[in-house]
């Protein structure tokens, strides 16, 4: 029998250690995007778990320690995976990231089952939603939430981890459609939606369930829209240290903003607000390396200089 606490969040997906090359050699920092979201949202007060999978292994005692000074809990398998998952990433000259990974996940019923808690809000996204054979218990966990419990989904694709491309694209189609909050990128939109509009993909997420989207465009605004209105928030001019996290980052900004403003209506004046919320905390995100979301402290200190 599980306890319902009220505004605990759960969030599904892999933990990983991001190898970045750079002029001084390899730093290995952890990272991981639904690891990132439930970091961001723990920083950001938010009482939050994230249900992963890694190895009791040095890399996955760097990963651990992260989360535990974040002040996310965490919920593994009984037998983990033997080796913990990594991700190879090379900057660019404009601080964008690329990736190669090598991440098994194999997340089954019987951990995502054994959860002490029934969340107010469920995440995932990434690897974790789209990789199989884990992704199948991901989809069924996520599929099985009371109707009151909001769901959200950022597919953050991973091309090639996912060489299915139609069976991805269903995957991702469907889980779309059981969730209440969607945030994809330009590069995502493109790759799940070819030829679509921005307006177009809006509209096909809004078919269903989902009651607010987002699709980010990097340094450009980012648009939002729900079934009564839409909205662009601009990014934020600041110096670039890396991108890594910065979807992330978006990501636990939006849901911060979402559970601070679901119950008022989705005009387009609270959808700027929630726009300008979350591109505040990609923005803090990228002026530092790593995956470093900001947090409540110092995202009120960061509006308030620019009030």
């Amino acid at each position: 029998m599980t306890e319902s606490i009220n505004n605990h969040i759960v969030v599904v997906g892999e933990a990983l250690i991001d190898v970045v090359a750079g002029p001084n050699g390899e730093r290995r920092v952890p990272g991981g995007s639904p690891m990132n979201v439930a970091v961001g949202l723990s920083r950001l007060q938010r009482a939050t778990t994230l249900v992963t999978d890694f190895g009791d292994d040095a890399d996955g005692a760097l990963l651990q320690q992260h989360l535990d000074r974040a002040g996310v809990a965490v919920h593994r398998p009984g037998s983990p995976q033997r080796v913990t998952s990594t991700a190879h990433a090379s900057i660019g000259a404009d601080g964008s990231a690329t990736y190669e990974f090598n991440v098994p996940w194999n997340l089954d019923a019987t951990t995502l089952g054994s959860l002490p808690v029934t969340p107010s809000l469920v995440h995932t996204g990434s690897i974790g939603a789209l990789l199989r054979p884990g992704s199948d218990a991901v989809a069924t966990y996520f599929a099985s939430m009371p109707i009151h419990v909001t769901r959200t989904f950022d597919p953050n694709i991973r091309e090639a981890l996912l060489p299915n491309r139609a069976e991805a694209q269903a995957a991702v189609t469907r889980l779309a459609a059981l969730s209440d909050v969607v945030k994809l990128s330009d590069e995502d939109a493109a790759w799940i939606f070819p030829g679509y509009s921005d307006a177009a993909v809006i509209d096909a997420l809004l078919a269903g369930r989902t009651s607010l989207v987002a699709i980010t465009h990097g340094r450009e605004p980012a648009v939002l829209g729900s079934k009564l209105a839409t909205a662009m928030a601009p990014a934020l001019e600041v110096k670039v240290a890396d991108t890594i996290g910065a979807g992330d980052a978006f990501m636990s900004g939006f849901i911060d903003a979402w559970l601070e403003t679901q119950d008022a209506t989705l005009d387009s004046r609270t959808l700027q607000a929630i726009g300008s919320h979350a591109t505040l905390c990609a923005a803090l995100t990228v002026e530092q390396r790593g995956a470093v979301p900001p947090t409540r402290d110092q995202l009120h200190r960061a509006a308030a200089e620019r009030s």
